[in-house]
């Protein structure tokens, strides 16, 4: 995948010459599907490697402290409400780019 290329592509003239010619028409759809899956998966792992190399912004903001006490749904709540200011934060960030 670093060299640009799919995991497919290697397997493509493979599946095309031998095993996939003698498979019925439902059997080659479900072969397709699950080809397509994995490359949107190849696609998204891409995705994924270039978000984690650029820079991310900065807030200042303390982490969210974790409340110990599982029965405490206010506390839980609150937390949550903490991410959320800190995710558009970092997504309204004018130095963050997209």
């Amino acid at each position: 995948m670093r060299d640009g290329q799919s995991i497919l592509d290697s397997v493509r003239d493979q599946r095309q010459n031998s095993f996939a010619a003698g498979l019925g028409t439902v059997d080659r759809e479900k072969l397709d599907e699950y080809f397509t899956s994995v490359r949107e998966l190849e696609q998204r792992l891409v995705q994924d490697e270039a978000w984690v190399e650029k820079p991310k912004p900065r807030v200042d903001a303390k982490p969210p402290q974790n409340i110990t006490n599982g029965i405490d749904l206010v506390g839980k709540t609150r937390i949550w409400f903490d991410f959320m200011h800190l995710a558009l934060q970092n997504r309204l960030d004018p130095t963050h780019h997209a």
